[in-house]
């Protein structure tokens, strides 16, 4: 019962936490769409007008939290507008970003990007929401929506597994994306052999029992899809932890039942004693009055 229930507890919270992260994506994206509905912003974007697409940009940046960065960029991937401002990126080419190429295979779509270096040199690591500008059927450019790995762990900050536990997040890549211990700066780690990554990606979930860690021990995962961006969201917690809260839960209440049937029969003790007294006492009354 005790692991079954934790079990389900942790595919609530995997749930709930893969909400979030599809919902903050989700919003970011309906930001890119709003700008991309704009005559005016289309305007810019075809004439490249970059002045004022970073005016686009400026004035519609705070209605999306916690961004690090949004770009503008032509169908064929080159820059043309960068907000908060970054001289070095104006101009060069997003083409062979995961992201933008993730954006167009099968047809142009919004898409969340794997998880990388936000930049050559640097030790940030960031994510993207890429969308399409379309006007009659025809692709002008793309909107970039960038969040830095430590936004998306923020989102998850509220979000605890007792006792023990904790949450972890994999792209589609199998790259972790936030993870709570430490994490070797540089490239991505690549976690497939993790076996709640190994495990086939549905979406209504799925949970398991597996060893691993320190000293091959038992752990209870949970795993749940990040909406459609083939991402997922793995609580795990160790059995033993789960067992010890089973057993402080198990124990007073083990206590309290001995204690009750302890009492429970020392009344049916006294009550006994008291009937048979009675029972002597009408017998000793009837042979008195004989």
């Amino acid at each position: 019962i005790g692991r079954r229930q934790a079990l389900q507890h942790l595919s609530v919270t995997a749930q709930l936490a893969a909400r979030i992260v599809d919902e903050t994506f989700t919003d970011a994206a309906r930001f890119a769409q709003t700008l991309a509905a704009q005559p005016s912003f289309h305007d810019a974007l075809r004439q490249r007008a970059r002045a004022q697409l970073v005016q686009w940009l400026q004035q519609l940046l705070p209605l999306v939290s916690k961004v690090n960065r949004v770009i503008v960029a032509t169908a064929q991937g080159e820059i043309l507008a960068v907000f908060p401002p970054a001289p070095g990126l104006t101009g060069q080419s997003l083409a062979q970003d995961e992201g933008f190429q993730g954006a167009q295979e099968g047809g142009w779509h919004p898409y969340v990007s794997a998880v990388h270096m936000e930049a050559e040199g640097s030790f940030e690591k960031a994510v993207e929401v890429v969308v399409p500008v379309e006007e009659d059927h025809a692709v002008l450019g793309v909107i970039q929506v960038q969040y830095r790995v430590e936004d998306v762990h923020s989102w998850l900050t509220k979000i605890s597994v007792e006792p023990d536990g904790f949450l972890y997040v994999v792209d589609h890549h199998d790259q972790l994306v936030v993870y709570p211990f430490q994490v070797l700066p540089g490239t991505p780690k690549v976690v497939s052999d993790w076996l709640p990554v190994a495990e086939p990606l549905s979406a209504t979930g799925s949970t398991l029992i597996f060893r691993g860690g320190q000293h091959e021990q038992r752990w209870l995962a949970a795993v749940s899809a990040v909406g459609l961006t083939g991402w997922r969201v793995v609580a795990v917690q160790p059995e033993r932890a789960v067992l010890r809260l089973l057993h402080q839960i198990l124990w007073p209440t083990g206590m309290l039942v001995g204690s009750l049937l302890a009492l429970v029969f020392l009344l049916s003790v006294e009550l006994v004693r008291w009937r048979q007294m009675v029972s002597e006492r009408r017998g000793h009354s009837s042979t008195s009055s004989e």
